[in-house]
């Protein structure tokens, strides 16, 4: 890792790190050498953006120097903004999703295979939390509603979206909470706990801390009448957010991940327009945090959501109420596939 790097607009370090993931899931990470900056904490590899690189050709060549493999797709996951007391940086975070080679630490740093739930027990540098988040999260949510008289379907459903893929649920009441909210949450959480789901619950259900293993998924109305994180850190944290400066919000008190839409807009691309996420500085992009793209977003939106800077997309009724929930998380994942970044075209894209 060089020690000269180039400089993002507003003073910031550009940095690059990459997320290398093996198929079974488990994450690359390295210790820093104890005489650098931050040193004696693990990170995601990666290193400084030299000169005009686009951040693409910066990561292969980093990973190139430091691990001895070659990089052939990639897709954006998480932008960080961080002032340590030293510096500014703003670190970009693309998952590899193609490589070659088999990593090794070139410059005579120890790497480590992680599984991804095991992440939090390891000491990183304060940039790298919200990639951890980030990296344990999928690109895909649902968001379950609750409604009255609703007991009947509403945990079918819900089995049927789990047994299809899903890695992530927030599950909203539409009747206020109460007891029979209550009672469908723990249900609810019992068929997450089964299929190794996790969840959160609306802060309308009152009794969520009462519901083993779920987290808050707070409303936006909710999350502006917060001034710190109303959980643990062990408890997933989300937010429903409508505007850009509640996803400001959510970000200070320390949500793990928000759900950003914009009321009224009818397709996808008005959702992305009114958010600005047509260019490099999108709301996603500014967070500092994942964030899911929420609304009238579909299957086929998740690989631009992605390009974007989002985390994914949350879905409500397109997965909901889809008749084969699993053909809609198998065009996710071709949507997603489909948006990556080929190294042969990363010259194409943008600096940071």
């Amino acid at each position: 890792m060089s020690d000269s790097g180039s400089v993002h607009a507003g003073g910031a370090l550009a940095v690059v790190a990459g997320v290398v993931r093996r198929p079974d899931g488990a994450v690359l990470i390295s210790l820093r050498p104890r005489h650098k900056h931050q040193g004696g904490l693990w990170e995601f590899p990666g290193g400084k953006v030299e000169g005009d690189e686009c951040t693409v050709d910066a990561l292969a060549r980093e990973l190139a120097e430091e691990l001895g493999i070659v990089v052939r797709r990639t897709l954006p996951l998480i932008r960080v903004w961080h002032a340590y007391p030293d510096k500014y940086v703003c670190l970009n975070v693309l998952e590899v999703l193609d490589w070659a080679g088999e990593p090794r630490g070139q410059e005579g740093q120890s790497i480590r295979w992680v599984a991804a739930e095991s992440l939090s027990s390891y000491a990183f540098p304060a940039a790298n939390l919200p990639i951890v988040s980030a990296v344990r999260l999928p690109s895909v949510a649902l968001i379950a509603e609750h409604v009255e008289d609703d007991d009947d379907t509403f945990l079918p459903r819900l089995e049927a979206c789990l047994a299809s893929g899903v890695d992530l649920v927030c599950m909203v009441s539409r009747c206020g909470g109460g007891r029979r909210a209550t009672e469908a949450a723990q249900r609810a959480a019992e068929l997450c706990r089964q299929h190794g789901t996790r969840l959160t619950l609306d802060s309308a259900i009152e009794t969520t801390a009462d519901v083993p293993g779920a987290g808050l998924h707070l409303s936006a109305a909710a999350l502006r009448r917060l001034r710190q994180r109303p959980c643990s850190r062990q408890r997933l944290l989300s937010a429903c957010c409508d505007r850009p400066d509640e996803l400001r919000h959510a970000r200070t008190i320390g949500v793990d991940f928000a759900c950003l839409t914009t009321a009224g807009a009818s397709t996808f691309d008005a959702v992305m327009a009114a958010l600005g996420s047509a260019g490099s500085d999108s709301r996603a992009r500014q967070a500092s945090c994942p964030v899911f793209a929420s609304g009238r977003v579909g299957a086929v939106d998740v690989g631009a959501a992605r390009r974007a800077g989002f985390q994914g997309i949350a879905m409500s009724s397109g997965l909901w109420d889809a008749a084969h929930p699993a053909a809609v998380i198998a065009a996710c994942r071709t949507s997603i596939a489909d948006a990556a970044h080929h190294l042969d075209r990363a010259s194409k894209l943008a600096a940071p």
